[in-house]
């Protein structure tokens, strides 16, 4: 077979974690499956595996961005790749065969049509010979926005919940009241504000803690003034960047995981929770109930009533009815695995490396 050309070019693995994670997953099924015939242009230390690994650099900063490209073009003129399956939205001038992941469409639905960013991504989601959205909805969204792409290149390929998040991890030490837990960023279209705000209007602070685990920045005035006006200060707890290790045993330990998201190209956290044994509330909007099915508690994400309401109806549960919740949020998850993606993906990525393949 033909080489496959990995280009790894993330702006940045902590900022954009879910999308390394998955590139990360994709390139260790690469190196495993595909042996020799898959090269990998990173300055990461992934799995490769049996991939032969061709080493970049990571600066700081979005301008590494292009440079990541640029080194990805030298990298596929000395190699001839048939296909070139690149982490994000890259412009690596070749001829070669494309292929895309399709995250979400939150640039196209936010920000200006002629945003800059937006133009670049068209000019990939044009040229691709495949592209790989990761739910049904964003396969949903990237139609309705570009309705003149050919269908047939459109691959919808889920993601997948690590295996580890099965396995039972013990909870915090010590933990003297029972909490909800926020994992993610706490940008507006996150809406962790409104989750906060939630929080402190249903007056669960009196028996519950909220735990935030997030990468990056501590408290905004904004979130401290919440906390300060509904007295709950030091009922909230905020950990920054914490390992995965930690992650699943603040997912096991929760009385309930909450993802209060607008929007959500798919929504990851929510299987890491249903496969942590842990009881999901989430907003009906976006991909999030295509993942919660009906083992998910749902809210209106606009409506910081409505998701007081849903906190309280966690709460009310009958053990019989939360524990059947958290039985089919198990069985959701299991069907969500990364060896299926993996497998999907490389699927894709042999048949264009096929001779005669079309691009």
């Amino acid at each position: 077979m033909q080489t496959i050309l990995f280009n790894d070019n993330l702006i940045s693995v902590r900022a954009q974690r879910g999308i390394a994670r998955y590139f990360g997953k994709i390139v260790e099924g690469a190196g495993r499956l595909l042996g020799p015939a898959a090269s990998v242009c990173s300055p990461e230390s992934w799995a490769y595996g049996q991939a032969r690994h061709l080493p970049s650099l990571r600066f700081k900063g979005s301008w590494r961005f292009g440079l990541q490209d640029k080194i990805a073009a030298l990298a596929a003129a000395a190699l001839h790749p048939a296909v070139i399956f690149h982490a994000y939205y890259g412009d690596v001038n070749t001829r070669t065969a494309h292929v895309y992941p399709v995250y979400d469409m939150l640039h196209e639905w936010s920000a200006p049509a002629n945003h800059p960013f937006i133009a670049q991504k068209r000019r990939c989601l044009q040229r691709a010979a495949a592209l790989l959205p990761i739910s049904e909805h964003s396969a949903k969204d990237l139609r309705h926005f570009y309705p003149d792409l050919d269908p047939t290149r459109i691959h919808p390929i889920p993601l997948g919940v690590d295996s580890s998040f099965f396995v039972d991890s013990p909870p915090p030490a010590l933990e003297a009241r029972p909490y909800f837990l926020y994992v993610g960023h706490r940008t507006p279209y996150k809406n962790f504000y409104a989750l906060l705000e939630a929080f402190g209007r249903s007056q669960l602070a009196r028996e519950f803690d909220l735990k935030v685990l997030s990468p990056l920045q501590g408290f905004s005035s904004e979130e401290q003034a919440c906390m300060q006006h509904y007295a709950i200060t030091q009922q909230v707890q905020l950990l920054l960047s914490p390992p995965d290790t930690v992650l699943r045993q603040h997912y096991a330990g929760a009385f309930a995981f909450v993802y209060p998201s607008r929007y959500e190209g798919f929504g990851l956290p929510i299987l890491e929770a249903f496969a942590s044994r842990t009881l999901v509330c989430t907003s009906n909007l976006s991909s999030m109930p295509e993942l919660g099915g009906t083992a998910a508690l749902y809210f209106d994400p606009q409506s910081v009533e409505s998701i007081a309401a849903c906190l309280l109806q966690a709460v009310a549960l009958t053990p019989l009815e939360r524990q059947q919740r958290i039985e089919q949020g198990v069985e959701r998850a299991r069907f969500y695995s990364w060896e299926r993606c993996i497998l999907r993906t490389l699927a894709v990525l042999r048949h264009l490396a096929e001779p005669g393949a079309s691009q």
